[in-house]
C-alpha cells in the first residue's frame, strides 16, 4: 500500500556488486536522489504514523521480527520473564542495557519492514535490513543521534567511520561509498558531498531520527518502568569481588 501523499518515483538500492564499485559522481547523484525522496512531507508523515505501529510492537512485546523485518509470531522480542528476586544494581543495570540494545535492533528492523510494505523506502531495502541493524550500524545510530542533540554542526567525517566498520585508516574513503549510499537511500544517514579538500560529512538521516524520537525512545521509556529497570543506588563505593 503506497501512501497517497507521496509522488516521487521510488528509488532502488543498487545491487551489491554495483555498491562495491561506485564513483564519487554516482555517490553524489544517489545522495541527491535520497534527499529528494525524503524531502516530501507526505513521506515523513507516513513514517511518523508507522513509528506509532513500531512503538506499539515494542511495548506490547507479543512478537519478534526476522532479519528482513517480517513479523515473527513465535516469540516476543524481549523475554517477558526475568528474576524479580535479583536486586543487585549491577544486574538490573545490565538488564536495562540489553533491553535497550534489543529494542533498538528489533524496533528499527520492524520499522523498516513496515516502511517497505508501504513503499516508503527504496526497492531492495528488505534485503539490507539485517545489515543496517547490526551492532556497528546501531552504534553509529547512537553516535549520530548524540551529535544531533549536542552539537550545532552535528556531522561526522567519513574518515571516522573506517574503524567502526573495521577498515584501517589508511584505506581510501571510496571503500565506504557503498555503505554510504545504502544508509542514505534507506534514510538512516544524510550525507553532504565534499567540497575541495574536505571529505564527506555524515549526519543522522530523517528516517532514523523519526524512529528514535517517535518509536524507540517513547517505547523504551515505558518499558524501563514496566520491567523494573530503574537502577537503585549502589550500596557502597568499595571495590567488589565477583
Amino acid at each position: 500500500m503506497r501512501w497517497r501523499g507521496c509522488h516521487a518515483e521510488r528509488p532502488t538500492i543498487p545491487k551489491e556488486h554495483v555498491l562495491k564499485d561506485l564513483s564519487a559522481e554516482r555517490v553524489t547523484e544517489l545522495a541527491r536522489v535520497a534527499q529528494q525522496w525524503y524531502a516530501e512531507a507526505g513521506r515523513r508523515e507516513a513514517a511518523k504514523r508507522i513509528a506509532g505501529t513500531t512503538r506499539a510492537f515494542l511495548v506490547n512485546n507479543y512478537h519478534s521480527v526476522s532479519d528482513k523485518g517480517e513479523l515473527d509470531r513465535k516469540q516476543p522480542w524481549w523475554p517477558r520473564h526475568h528474576h524479580p528476586e535479583v536486586t543487585d544494581p549491577a544486574a538490573i543495570d545490565l538488564r536495562g542495557v540489553r533491553m535497550r540494545q534489543r529494542a533498538l535492533s528489533f524496533g528499527l528492523a520492524h520499522f523498516l519492514g513496515k516502511l517497505y510494505e508501504e513503499e516508503q523506502v527504496p526497492e531492495g531495502t528488505k534485503s539490507h535490513i539485517d545489515d543496517v541493524t547490526n551492532l556497528a550500524s546501531l552504534r553509529m545510530h547512537e553516535r549520530l543521534m548524540e551529535e544531533d542533540f549536542e552539537r550545532l554542526d552535528p556531522s561526522i567525517n567519513i574518515e571516522k567511520l573506517k574503524p567502526v566498520y573495521l577498515y584501517k585508516k589508511g584505506n581510501k574513503a571510496e571503500i565506504l561509498y557503498g555503505r554510504l549510499v545504502k544508509m542514505e537511500l534507506i534514510g538512516l544517514w544524510c550525507a553532504t558531498a565534499p567540497m575541495e579538500g574536505l571529505s564527506w560529512q555524515i549526519r543522522i538521516g530523517p528516517i532514523a531520527k523519526i524512529f528514535h524520537l517517535n518509536a524507540y525512545f517513547p517505547a523504551i521509556s515505558k518499558l524501563s518502568k514496566l520491567a523494573e529497570l530503574q537502577v537503585p543506588q549502589a550500596d557502597s563505593d568499595e571495590p567488589r569481588v565477583g
